[in-house]
């Protein structure tokens, strides 16, 4: 089956060779626009510069540098000697203070988290500007302003640390949270898995259905992660459970880069445990059977590379990651061994465009793509003895092709505009977008036996002669298209000020549209068929009893067609 989706926001939906244009149309977006829900993505850097005896300094040039990127912002303080730089980039800051007729004072290796606002104070002396005075005091790393409690990790701490491949991993890392089979997913506090929120350079990926996350993004683009488990912001709202936050890697005036490879798969896992299993024919046996190891051989390889276009204006970041994983079984069938493969193929792209045209004014813009297909299923063990399975292998013909397809891209993109010393307007937008879809999927309807055919008072062919749960071909919901899509436009304005002590003062208004268009069901026109043999059945709304000559038998049809979609628009208000 062949079907034309769009963005059910009206963008387009997800094309690859389209995804560079909508990364542009989406960065010209914010720049024109007026309003701009969106997540934390950076942190702010305040503080207070004062003189030898004292006194406040207004007018004192700060300018914080990043030290792995290099990119500076300025600012001066006003006139109680206060400055605030907001939405920097989480990372390791040197702050240099410079004012006419005082030495240079210079706070080396400030480290800021994300959604943290840390105090930098400085006392400046008096003397020739050409002197430079490096303090070791005044820097407070505990954010003394905010309620969140929250756990960030940075790329120094996930880079030696073990974990899996994606960031919501991390968030196990943190006091209150875990995870469980039968719980299903991330709890924080108690709270329920699909009470949390995910999001990436501030986007929420998180799905629209059962609140996991929609899309992954590998350590090799991320600078930090944070959990926030309580407390949380207004700006948060609708976040029950935790906010988990991933922000990625920008470039800066020098070119870097790396390299990797990760293998790993049956070589290194242990044996399954042992298979309980009912014997088919007598239905009162049951007996643990030891299957062999289905070997499952991973690769992924990839690289990354960070630098200028053009030095202190237009910066870039760029990663991939492939993946090729291929499993294979060796299965006993009620009519000989047989081999089934799958292979498993996913990318991992990002790109990133940090700009900042004039000293006031910061951009970034980045693009996350991932993929995934999957090509060839293999049976599962479900006969009496170790690596059986009850049916034939022809049953199974379909397998061989059967498989799906994953695309998702996400967009996003930020506009910071320095008004003053201690104001700040922000524009924010961005756009999700995937679709799965089951590919080469059989076209012809399951029967299946729910009494077994062996044995009866009666006579039939012997083809049709098998035992209880025996099928023909393998049943599958077929997924024609599921397409979830989430976008956001969001504009906040702070602003920090003194009265009976210090203010930040923040408000924001924006809009967010969630939809998921779906076509799914039973494969041979929706159906499947369960032979009772030599049963009767029992009409529930009548209560009649009956049966045909051989027993009865069931049509089941389940399936899903249809869309939903919500807009929220919002404004909050918020003091600290």
């Amino acid at each position: 089956m062949t079907t034309k989706t769009k963005s059910p926001i009206g963008l387009p939906a997800g094309l690859p060779l389209l995804s560079l244009a909508v990364f542009l149309a989406v960065a010209l977006l914010l720049l024109s626009a007026t309003i701009v829900i969106a997540q934390e993505r950076n942190g702010n850097i305040a503080g207070v510069v004062k003189d030898q005896s004292g006194g406040v300094l207004p007018g004192v040039s700060v300018t914080l540098t990043n030290k792995a990127s290099g990119r500076a912002v300025s600012t001066k303080t006003d006139g109680n000697g206060t400055y605030v730089i907001r939405e920097l980039e989480p990372g390791r800051y040197t702050a240099n203070f410079e004012l006419a007729g005082f030495s240079n004072a210079v706070v080396q290796d400030v480290i800021l988290l994300l959604g943290k606002t840390i105090d930098v104070n400085t006392s400046m002396q008096v003397g020739a500007v050409e002197q430079i005075v490096e303090v070791t005091s005044g820097t407070t790393l505990i954010d003394t302003i905010s309620t969140a409690v929250s756990h960030n990790v940075t790329e120094e701490e996930f880079s030696r640390m073990p974990k899996a491949r994606s960031f919501q991993d991390v968030a196990l890392t943190a006091p209150s949270v875990n995870s469980g089979r039968i719980e299903g997913g991330i709890q924080v506090n108690g709270a329920s898995a699909a009470e949390n929120n995910f999001t990436v350079d501030g986007l929420s990926v998180t799905g629209v259905l059962n609140g996991d996350s929609r899309q992954d993004a590998v350590y090799e683009f991320l600078q930090e992660v944070q959990v926030k488990t309580s407390g949380i912001e207004a700006e948060y709202g609708g976040a029950l459970g935790g906010v988990i936050s991933a922000v990625t890697k920008s470039g800066d005036n020098q070119f870097h880069g790396e390299a990797h490879w990760y293998n790993y798969g049956s070589n290194l896992n242990a044996g399954p445990t042992q298979r309980l299993q009912t014997d088919p024919v007598t239905e009162l046996q049951t007996t643990y059977f030891q299957d062999s190891k289905i070997k499952d051989h991973n690769n992924e390889f990839g690289g990354s590379l960070g630098g200028p276009f053009l030095r202190n204006k237009l910066y870039f970041f760029t990663s991939i990651t492939p993946n090729w994983r291929r499993q294979e079984a060796n299965i006993k069938f009620s009519n000989g061994p047989s081999t089934f493969t799958s292979d498993r193929n996913s990318i991992s792209m990002f790109n990133k465009l940090s700009w900042d045209p004039v000293s006031r004014v910061r951009t970034n813009f980045a693009w996350l793509y991932t993929t995934q297909k999957r090509t060839g299923l293999i049976p599962s063990f479900t006969g009496y003895c170790a690596d059986c399975n009850l049916n034939p292998s022809t049953n199974y013909e379909s397998y061989r092709k059967q498989g799906w397809y994953l695309p998702k891209s996400s967009y996003t993109g930020s506009v910071d505009v320095t008004l003053s010393s201690n104001s700040l307007l922000s524009f924010r937008g961005g756009y999700f977008w995937d679709n799965f879809k089951d590919t080469n999927t059989p076209d012809k309807h399951q029967t299946r036996y729910n009494v077994s055919g062996i044995g009866l008072p009666f006579q039939i062919p012997p083809a049709l002669q098998q035992p209880v749960n025996y099928f023909d071909v393998p049943l599958t919901t077929v997924t024609y298209y599921d397409v979830t899509s989430r976008g956001f436009y969001m504009a906040d304005y702070s602003k920090t000020f003194r009265f009976g002590g210090t203010h930040n003062l923040k408000g924001g208004t924006g809009f967010q549209k969630m939809a998921n268009v779906v076509s799914n069901g039973y494969q041979g026109g929706g159906y499947n068929v369960a032979i009772y043999w030599d049963r009767s059945f029992r009409s529930v709304a009548t209560g009649i009893t009956d049966r045909g000559q051989y027993g009865h038998y069931r049509v089941r049809s389940i399936g899903t067609l249809g869309s939903g979609s919500s807009g929220i628009a919002h404004m909050y208000l918020q003091e600290q």
